[in-house]
């Protein structure tokens, strides 16, 4: 639980992504001119589908929401800094009467595991409905950037262990059957221990349960036009594979500390796992990594580079402390023996080695091949012969 009094992360104009995200769909740019009484036709709609049940929802006429300070707002609604049940929450908000959309509120329950974001709640408020969430103080996005502004380049062992996190939340996803849809750092948040976890399930799909039939382009989320399998969105299907194409926007993001600003972004050539994110970018999704192949990868180069800083020199070696068994076998005294005896098989060696001095003076002698003076002789009278050699033939003349 968040200290009400503890100050934020520092917002700034990504403010909106440290409760869920920035959350942001191709609505806009598809169709202009599409009129909805709510914010966002993926956020909410009037299908059967996504009606809300009320049994998931607060009835009473006094919310036990209380809104402190709004942390930001997007085209689609509003995150608000609240107090829930005496916990300081963050509280997602919109306008429309019948709610968010059901899939995300159903995939966000089904994904709830140690990377994604927790849900506490779902309560009617006077501001309208809203998804209550645990409040995280960052996204990998602001701390990139403040890194950036302190003028530190990123290290290959903190972006692997930063890419570790990421893939094993996203293998975990995939395994259940969801596509995130949304993969960017401004949707991977920090908690206190500085562990990413996913947020902001807007543009999620749950292949185990598919959308209904006839549902519009305009009312599903196709990611961040900067960062999503543009691909994948010309033809209007995103599979797991457009996930990984994410994967290597952000992790140029990662690496070069600036936001995407071409999609694919150009691959810095120093950049680790190079060539299994420039495979990200194939345009066929068939031909992309799977989420486990780049997780194998990172943590094989995670090994490496720890295997790596171990090399130091003796003073450095020293300094890393032991482990208790290495402490234990070094604390143990060693015991060597003051006499070996000669078992029986050495003995007859010995003697079948001593009774045949003959053989021994023969083998250590030199060849008398090379001692005499006339060697080259001699090795003319050892050698092999050669074999004889036929002219060609050609229409039986020479």
């Amino acid at each position: 639980m968040h200290d009400p009094m503890r100050p934020l992360h520092a917002f700034g104009s990504h403010q909106f992504s440290h409760a869920f995200g920035a959350e942001k769909s191709l609505d806009m740019f598809y169709n202009a001119s599409h009129a909805s009484p709510c914010l966002s036709p993926r956020s909410c709609s009037n299908s059967p589908s996504s009606s809300p049940s009320s049994n998931r929802l607060s009835q009473s006429s006094q919310s036990p929401v209380r809104f402190i300070s709004k942390l930001g707002e997007g085209a689609f609604g509003e995150v608000w800094k609240a107090e829930y049940h005496g916990e300081m929450v963050a509280a997602k908000i919109t306008g429309c009467p019948t709610g968010f959309r059901r899939e995300e509120i159903a995939i966000l329950e089904a994904s709830q595991g140690r990377y994604t974001a927790r849900l506490i709640g779902e309560e009617r408020t006077s501001k309208g409905v809203a998804i209550l969430m645990e409040l995280y103080e960052g996204s990998l996005h602001d701390k990139v950037s403040e890194a950036r502004q302190r003028g530190e380049q990123p290290l290959v062992e903190e972006f692997l262990a930063a890419m570790e996190q990421i893939l094993e939340g996203l293998t975990e996803l995939h395994e259940q059957g969801i596509i995130f849809g949304d993969l960017k750092p401004d949707n991977l948040l920090l908690d206190s221990e500085e562990r990413i976890v996913y947020s902001d399930f807007g543009d999620a799909r749950d292949t185990r349960h598919p959308a209904p039939a006839g549902r519009s382009v305009h009312e599903m989320g196709w990611g961040s036009p900067n960062y999503h399998a543009k691909p994948d969105v010309m033809k209007q299907n995103v599979t797991f594979a457009s996930d990984l194409w994410m994967v290597a926007q952000t992790a140029i993001h990662l690496w070069v500390q600036e936001e995407a600003r071409s999609n694919p972004s150009p691959m810095p050539r120093d950049i680790p796992m190079w060539q299994l994110l420039q495979r990200c970018f194939e345009h066929a999704p068939e031909d992309r990594p799977t989420a486990q192949e780049m997780l194998t990868q990172c943590r094989r180069e995670l090994k490496w580079i720890g295997l790596e800083s171990r090399r130091g020199t003796k003073e450095q070696k020293e300094a890393i402390p032991a482990s208790p068994q290495r402490r234990a076998s070094i604390a143990a005294p060693v015991e060597r023996p003051t006499h070996v005896a000669t078992t029986v098989k050495q003995e007859a060696r010995r003697g079948s080695v001593a009774s045949a001095p003959e053989w021994r003076d023969t083998a250590m002698a030199a060849p008398p091949l090379f001692a005499a003076e006339n060697a080259w002789q001699q090795w003319q009278q050892w050698r092999p012969p050669s074999p004889p050699i036929h002219p060609p033939m050609f229409g039986g003349r020479w």
